[in-house]
C-alpha cells in the first residue's frame, strides 16, 4: 500500500541517498504504488504516512523526484525541514505545510526531531458524496508549489495535526480500503487548507472561480507543452476564445497565454538539465525541439546562458 521510486536505480537510494540528490541520473524518479510501474497497475488513489516511516530509512532526506498525476501535502507539526521545489528552497520550522501539485520535482531533508505526516492523493479521489466540485477545487488552489509557515495561524496547524492522527490510524485499519471514513478526513483537511490558502491570497468566490478556469488550462498545459501547441489549440479545448484565454492567464499570472506556455517548457529543460544526465540535444528532441541549436537559443532566452554552462553552475549548486 506504498508509493515507492520505480526509476532506474531506485534500489540504491537507502545506501546513498545523500548521493543521490547530488549525481544526476538518467530521469527523475517518479512514484506509483509499491513493487509495481506505474504501466501495470494503477496508482493507489490516497496514502497517508508519517514523514519518519519513510525520511528514517533514507537518513533522513528525500531525494528529487516527482509524482505523476498525484498531489502531494506534506505537513511538518514539529521540526525542522528544508525543502527544493524546481528552483527554490526553503527552510523552515514545524508547524509549516509544503503543498506539491503532479510534475513538480521536490527533495526534503529532516531531522530526528522532525514529526508530521504525508499526504499523498489524486484529485479526482478527493471528489464524491457531498464533495460536489472539490476535486477541481483542489486542483485550483494548489497548482503550483507552495511552502508555508503556519505558526501563529489561528489553530490551521493544530487542526490539520488531528485530522491527519486520525487518518493515518484509520488509514492502518484492515478495512480501510473498503471505508469511506479515509475520504471523508482527508477531504476535511484539504477543505482546511483551502480555507487558508483562500484566506492568504483574499481570493473572492468570482475570482476562485476563474482560478479554476485556469487551472484546467495548466492542466491541459502540463499534459501538452512538449507538443508546442499554438494558443489557438489551447483555447479552443478549452471552449474559449483566444483573447478570453489571454485576460484570464494576464490577470491571474501577470503574464500572456503563449508566456507561460514557454515557462513552461523553460522549466522542464531546467529540470532535466539539473536532475538527468542526459545530452543536451536528446533533451532538445525529448521537449519537442527538431533543431537542438534553436533550443540552445530558447534556452539562453529564457535562462539567461545556454544550457551547457546552466547545468555546470546547478551542480555546483546542488553539490553545495
Amino acid at each position: 500500500m506504498y508509493f515507492s521510486d520505480i526509476s532506474q536505480g531506485a534500489g540504491s537510494r537507502a545506501a546513498g541517498a545523500g548521493d543521490s540528490m547530488k549525481r544526476p541520473s538518467r530521469t527523475v524518479p517518479s512514484y506509483a504504488l509499491y513493487g509495481e510501474q506505474a504501466r501495470d497497475a494503477p496508482p493507489q488513489r490516497l496514502h497517508i504516512e508519517e514523514i519518519r516511516a519513510r525520511s528514517q530509512r533514507y537518513a533522513w532526506e528525500i531525494a528529487p523526484h516527482t509524482h505523476a498525476g498525484l498531489y502531494q501535502c506534506l505537513l511538518v507539526v514539529s521540526g525542522p525541514v528544508a525543502v527544493r521545489v524546481d528552483d527554490a528552497r526553503s527552510e523552515l520550522e514545524g508547524p509549516a505545510l509544503a503543498l506539491l501539485p503532479p510534475g513538480s520535482v521536490h527533495a526534503f531533508r529532516f531531522s530526528e526531531q522532525t514529526r508530521g505526516y504525508v499526504l499523498t492523493f489524486a484529485a479526482e479521489s478527493m471528489a464524491g458524496g457531498d464533495a460536489g466540485e472539490f476535486a477541481a477545487d483542489v486542483g485550483s488552489l494548489i497548482e503550483r508549489p507552495q511552502v508555508l509557515a503556519l505558526d501563529g495561524d489561528g489553530g490551521v496547524a493544530a487542526r490539520l495535526a488531528a485530522l491527519l492522527e486520525r487518518l493515518h490510524e484509520e488509514f492502518r485499519q484492515p478495512d480501510s480500503a473498503a471505508s469511506p471514513v479515509c475520504g471523508w478526513l482527508a477531504r476535511s483537511a484539504l477543505w482546511i487548507v483551502g480555507r487558508e490558502l483562500l484566506r492568504r491570497h483574499a481570493i473572492e468566490p468570482e475570482t476562485h472561480r476563474q482560478h479554476r478556469w485556469f487551472s484546467e488550462f495548466r492542466a491541459l498545459l502540463e499534459r501538452h507543452y512538449a507538443e508546442h501547441w499554438p494558443v489557438a489549440r489551447y483555447a479552443r479545448e478549452l471552449s474559449l476564445s483566444e483573447s478570453r484565454l489571454n485576460r484570464l492567464c494576464e490577470r491571474l499570472s501577470g503574464r500572456s497565454t503563449f508566456a507561460l506556455v514557454q515557462e513552461r517548457l523553460a522549466l522542464e529543460a531546467r529540470r532535466r538539465l539539473t536532475y538527468a544526465a542526459t545530452p543536451v540535444a536528446q533533451i532538445a528532441y525529448e521537449l519537442g525541439f527538431r533543431d537542438p541549436a534553436y533550443f540552445s537559443r530558447f534556452f539562453r532566452r529564457h535562462a539567461g546562458q545556454p544550457p551547457g554552462r546552466f547545468r555546470r553552475r546547478a551542480a555546483g549548486a546542488t553539490h553545495g
